[in-house]
């Protein structure tokens, strides 16, 4: 916020960055509105230097993320996520409505689960085309950081999967499938090493009607059924064993290869057995439950011995 003295007093002005759409192209700008005002100026202070690139979700809409301070609360920081879809259409802005509020909805209800982001505040103004949401920050790097084409550790591994299978259970047990797992959306927290789950954007709640229309752009952690409208828990227990079977072999193989890879890495075990299940294309061949997955994860405390 800047001062300018002026005959008629001191008058100011505000420039925090921001992304919006101009027809099909998205722009960056540096000027915020008098609309805007409310969440930027008055709640949170944007930390300039942790601005991040946009980042194209698989809904095909694009954020960016920052760090923030509040201005009231000392101390307090959060990880700011910013969409605007001002260049879309009133009607296609209503549609986005369930995918943008999606990822304050999940993180509330599962609000006791340490491997889920902590989520602080949502915000939607101008009518809708600008969307924020802060979750409670810590230091942290993302988990895709850790993949340069080599194996974990095994001991690596079973912590980095027992993190995100438990984050998993706890959205079963609410009735919420992830569908979209990904080494861009697990924050590994630096304090501790434990990993969190976040951009919950395209999570599908059971419990309602509605779900979140996607244009899915590619991931190669995602259950081949998902894109075509099917959606139970074996979706993101696959997710979980490609995820796994990357995290020990290097590579992110696609079927059948991922299941050879696994065959080759691990000798035959419970944890072999259910990760092959598992990356079935057919989820009817897939563990009924994650607790398949989480319960043989104690065999990779033995591997790197």
């Amino acid at each position: 916020i800047w001062e300018n003295d002026t005959q008629n007093g001191a008058r100011h002005n505000v420039t925090v960055s921001r992304i919006y759409k101009d027809g099909e192209q998205w722009k960056d700008s540096n000027s915020f509105g008098r609309d805007d005002l409310p969440l930027v100026a008055k709640e949170w202070e944007v930390i300039p230097e942790s601005v991040h690139p946009f980042t194209f979700m698989s809904n095909g809409l694009v954020m960016r993320v920052a760090k923030v301070r509040h201005r009231v609360i000392e101390g307090e920081f959060g990880r700011a996520k910013v969409y605007d879809i001002s260049g879309m259409s009133s009607a296609a802005r209503l549609q986005c409505r369930d995918a943008l509020s999606r990822h304050a909805v999940v993180s509330r209800r599962l609000r006791t689960c340490p491997q889920v982001t902590y989520n602080l505040t949502m915000t939607a103004l101008r009518d809708g085309s600008l969307w924020t949401a802060v979750d409670r920050w810590f230091d942290a790097t993302l988990l895709s950081t850790e993949l340069n084409g080599a194996p974990l550790p095994a001991t690596r591994v079973r912590r980095v999967m027992s993190d995100v299978t438990a984050g998993i259970a706890a959205m079963h047990a609410e009735q919420i499938i992830l569908r979209e797992l990904h080494p861009d959306h697990i924050l590994v927290r630096q304090q501790d090493q434990q990993c969190v789950l976040t951009d919950l954007e395209l999570a599908k709640l059971l419990d309602a009607e509605a779900t979140v229309s996607s244009r899915w752009q590619p991931n190669p952690y995602r259950a081949p059924e998902v894109a075509g409208g099917e959606c139970r828990f074996q979706a993101d227990i696959f997710s979980c064993a490609r995820l796994c079977t990357h995290l020990l072999t290097g590579v992110a193989d696609e079927y059948p290869a991922d299941r050879e890879a696994v065959k080759r890495h691990l000798p035959k075990s419970d944890l072999c057995t259910a990760l092959v299940s598992a990356l079935s294309p057919n989820w009817k061949k897939r563990p009924k439950s994650i607790t398949t997955i989480q319960d043989a994860l104690a065999e990779l405390g033995h591997v790197d011995e």
